[in-house]
C-alpha cells in the first residue's frame, strides 16, 4: 500500500465508496457481507479479526456480536477514524490498528483470533496489476497464508466474499491458502445461472485450518436457494 493511499480522502458516491478514483466497496454488496459477518460468528468466535473496515457493512453486524475482542485493522486513515467514531455507544470499543494487513498481522501474538474476516483491499505488488478479481485475491491470499494461520487458534475460520465464483471454485481456494486451509462453509444468497450452475452473484466462504481429513460442508439456511459446492 503507497503511501498516499494511507492518507487518500474516501468519498461515499451512489455506488459505495470510492478511493483513488475506484468504487472499492458497494452498497449492494450489504446483504453478502452482513450473512458472512453473522456466519463467522455463529461459529463461536469470541475474538475476531477484521481486515478492511470499507463501508462497514460487515462491522455493524459484528458490532451487536457477543465479542470479548473485536480487532480491525484498516489502512486508510480517515476510515480508521470513521470506525472508531462508529462505535461511541459501545461499551467496549474495537482495537483499531491503522496499518497494511500486512505489517498489521506480524504485530499480533501467535493462536490469538477465533475468525478473520480477510478483505485484504488494496491489491498490491503482482496482484494490483492482475487481470481478474481471482487472480488478485489468490495472489493477496497467498502472501497472507502464512500469518492467518499463525494468528488464529488451532479450530480458527477465515472468511471472505467470493466475487467471482464462476472462476473461484474449492481447488482455487485451498491453492489461494496455499493448502493451509480447507473450505468448510459456501453461503450463497442468489439463484444459480441454469446454464453454468454457478451463483449468479458473490457468495460468502468460510475456511478452517486444514486437516488430514476433509471437513463435512455445510450450507446455512438464510441462502435463498442454499447449495453446497
Amino acid at each position: 500500500m503507497t503511501d498516499s493511499w494511507r492518507t487518500l480522502p474516501p468519498a461515499t458516491v451512489a455506488q459505495g465508496l470510492m478511493l483513488d478514483g475506484e468504487v472499492v466497496v458497494q452498497w449492494n454488496e450489504a446483504p453478502i457481507q452482513s450473512t458472512l459477518a453473522e456466519a463467522l460468528c455463529r461459529e463461536g468466535a469470541e475474538r475476531l479479526l477484521e481486515i478492511g473496515y470499507g463501508l462497514g457493512l460487515a462491522h455493524r453486524s459484528f458490532s451487536g456480536a457477543r465479542l470479548k475482542e473485536h480487532w480491525v485493522i484498516e489502512g486508510n486513515r480517515d476510515l480508521a477514524v470513521e470506525c472508531l467514531l462508529s462505535e461511541q455507544q459501545r461499551k467496549r470499543l474495537p482495537i483499531v490498528l491503522f496499518d497494511t494487513w500486512e505489517h498489521g498481522l506480524t504485530a499480533i501474538q501467535s493462536s490469538y483470533f477465533d475468525s478473520i474476516l480477510f478483505d485484504p483491499y488494496p491489491f498490491e505488488g503482482p496482484a494490483r496489476i492482475a487481470s481478474s478479481w481471482s487472480e488478485k485475491f489468490s495472489l493477496t491470499a497467498q502472501a497472507a497464508a502464512l500469518q492467518l494461520d499463525r494468528v488464529l487458534v488451532e479450530t480458527g475460520t477465515v472468511g471472505f466474499i467470493n466475487f467471482q465464483p464462476a472462476e473461484f471454485d474449492v481447488d482455487s481456494a485451498t491453492n489461494a491458502f496455499a493448502g493451509r486451509f480447507s473450505v468448510r462453509r459456501v453461503i450463497r444468497l442468489s439463484e444459480l445461472d441454469i446454464r453454468t450452475g454457478t451463483s449468479v452473484g458473490p457468495e460468502a466462504w468460510i475456511m478452517e485450518k486444514a486437516v488430514l481429513q476433509a471437513p463435512m460442508m455445510e450450507c446455512d439456511e438464510v441462502a435463498t436457494t442454499p447449495e453446497c459446492i
